[in-house]
């Protein structure tokens, strides 16, 4: 299908490439700011953007849609030529006044679509690229749930203006075209930096039957045309052939203006992975040692001729190829070029760009796999050790399982194993339900804390947050009362604690969304336990009682309180519907008298 070369304009400041078929207009504004960008704590403010931008233009009932890339951000429309050019002017439009009314529901919406998103086959780009930068590709989208209004509109001022901008269009833009975006310095892509503790050539292990083999490149037409040669061959061979796959594909994720991320990869049938595995890395060793035909690299070369193309989608593919290059800095290749260096491609070349790209190849295999050939090595570990600084023990007394934090990081030692992150290398840190921390390093290194297990570890908590200040990301902002429970504790002696450890694990599990801890005590109700006032309830755990394990009450439900001594420990009775509930052996004895201060005077608000 041969259609015009797309060629290039400029409107207001923004480049427009733009070929000319017939047909719907295809249209697409494309923005040099992606996933790469971000950070792993606002990872998804990109996203949260491109929704808020899109969300005035819901109603115009147009074939429309935004994405996120590694690299790019794209706003697309098919339809008119009227529709398409009003589409791109109030993309712009809105951009400079996002709809951020919207802003809850948009993060409503994220995190549903979150739940369908999928990272790399195995993981394998932040095995290459740790939790930052392509890495994040990989990783759940923390940005959105936490990000505030100006934090956006910083994002979408610094990102979205003409500087970062380009248009594609499958038809010539009209005079009337309008493109009004603010102007600001461009920011260039950063480059593709590997992790310092990345092994290349090995592999990794993934879910499912997929096999793939991803290589970071320059973009070369001898590289393109030995993968393409190399997914012809094991779609013949596995599919055709034998039958243990049922599709393979090909795919090109730009990184930079010279560098891309070339993955290819196949489907093997259930039970014969390693059959699978061995033919597919036998097929790109042979495509490498340089056993191509001519007529398999003439083929390969001429199948990437734009003209060549029966596809509908090309002309604007290629329109967005040229658009994107451009806005990348990398001149875009015309076809002349293109046919210049389609024609000196031979067997040797294709031979020795594929072998220089598998240095760096990750095989990704299905789990319990063996790996073949040279990516039978095992990845790298990222080293760990141990800082030094304050010991914290748990509550239970398990010295096998320690933390230390000090003033350049924490570890975490269980048993001989260590696994330490510094604060000049974390990039995040989580806070998870039930009061437990998530500390990230840049290059996958990671501590996981359970800080309620922990003797004084709500300070601890404070700490790290404060070490690491707009890296915090709050997914229980209801952790603090997690932390209360540790408060009101402190004071209870180390061998209490181990004993009632079920118990404390019990009411922390189950304690109301908001409801606050004020005071706990070890005491007996119908069976060994613990007795806690919250802000809400009194309630009574115990792991011991046959019935139930919670027996609980409304706090404005209670008629009266009183203490008494008992003969092993103090006694605390509550009156309840002219009932009369007594919690016995009260541990330590100030507590019953705290108790009672903090349950009574009925009716008034109770007494932290």
């Amino acid at each position: 299908m041969r259609f015009p070369e797309p060629q290039r304009t400029e409107i207001d400041g923004v480049p427009v490439w733009y070929t000319d078929v017939p047909g719907p207009c295809l249209a697409g504004l494309v923005f040099r700011v992606g996933q790469c960008d971000e950070t792993l704590a606002i990872g998804g403010v990109t996203h949260l953007v491109e929704h808020l931008a899109l969300a005035s233009l819901s109603s115009a009932r147009l074939d429309m849609n935004g994405s996120v890339g590694m690299l790019t951000t794209t706003f697309h429309v098919a339809g008119s030529q009227d529709e398409a050019e009003r589409f791109l002017a109030e993309v712009c439009q809105s951009l400079s006044d996002l709809h951020l009314d919207r802003l809850d529901l948009e993060r409503r919406i994220l995190r549903t679509e979150a739940l369908r998103s999928g990272g790399s086959p195995g993981g394998s780009l932040s095995a290459r690229f740790g939790a930052g930068s392509f890495g994040l590709v990989d990783w759940y989208q923390f940005g959105p749930a936490g990000v505030t209004k100006e934090r956006v509109e910083s994002w979408c001022r610094t990102w979205f203006h003409a500087s970062q901008a380009t248009v594609w269009m499958t038809r010539p833009p009209s005079a009337g075209l309008r493109l009004p975006l603010s102007d600001a310095a461009g920011i260039p892509p950063p480059p593709p930096v590997p992790s310092p503790h990345l092994v290349t050539p090995s592999h990794l292990h993934g879910s499912g039957h997929t096999v793939s083999c991803s290589v970071v490149a320059r973009r070369t037409m001898p590289l393109y045309a030995a993968l393409a040669i190399a997914r012809q061959r094991v779609f013949d061979e596995l599919r055709l052939e034998r039958g243990l796959s049922y599709s393979t594909y090909l795919y090109e994720d730009r990184l930079g203006p010279d560098h891309s991320l070339l993955t290819l990869s196949t489907d093997v049938a259930e039970g014969h992975e390693t059959d699978g595995i061995a033919r597919f890395v036998a097929i790109l060793e042979s495509v490498a040692s340089g056993e191509a035909s001519t007529e398999e690299v003439e083929r390969a070369c001429q199948s990437s001729m734009p003209w060549s193309s029966n596809d509908p989608s090309r002309p604007a593919f290629e329109a967005a190829r040229m658009a994107v290059g451009d806005l990348i800095g990398h001149e875009p290749t015309t076809w002349a070029e293109l046919e210049r260096q389609a024609s000196e491609v031979g067997p040797p070349s294709v031979g020795a760009a594929l072998t220089e790209a598998l240095d760096t190849g990750l095989l990704v295999v299905p789990d319990d796999a063996e790996p073949v050939g040279r990516f039978s090595a095992e990845p790298a570990e990222v080293p760990s050790r141990r800082v030094q600084g304050r010991l914290y023990v748990r509550w239970d007394g398990n010295r096998v399982d320690e933390v230390v934090a000090g003033p350049t990081g924490v570890s975490r030692t269980m048993g001989w194993s260590v696994s330490s992150v510094s604060y000049e290398d974390c990039v995040a840190v989580i806070l998870a339900p039930r009061g437990s921390m998530w500390m990230i390093g840049r290059w996958g290194s990671e501590v996981s804390l359970d800080l309620n297990q922990l003797r004084h570890g709500h300070e601890l908590a404070k700490t790290i947050r404060e070490r690491v200040g707009d890296r915090f990301i709050d997914l229980e902002e209801d952790a603090i009362g997690w932390f209360s429970l540790q408060t009101a504790i402190e004071s209870h002696d180390v061998t209490s604690i181990a004993e009632m450890w079920q118990e404390l694990e019990l009411l922390a599990t189950h304690r109301l969304a908001g409801e606050r801890i004020l005071s706990v005590a070890i005491a007996d109700h119908r069976g060994r336990g613990i007795v806690a006032v919250t802000d809400q309830r009194l309630l009574h755990v115990s792991t011991t009682r046959a019935d139930a394990q919670f027996l609980w009450f409304i706090r404005t439900a209670i008629s009266a309180v009183r203490v008494s001594s008992g003969l092993r420990g103090a006694r605390l009775q509550v009156v309840i519907d002219s009932r009369t509930y007594t919690f016995d052996r009260v541990r330590p004895r100030s507590q019953a008298a705290e108790f009672e201060l903090i349950l009574s005077p009925l009716g008034d608000e109770p007494q932290p």
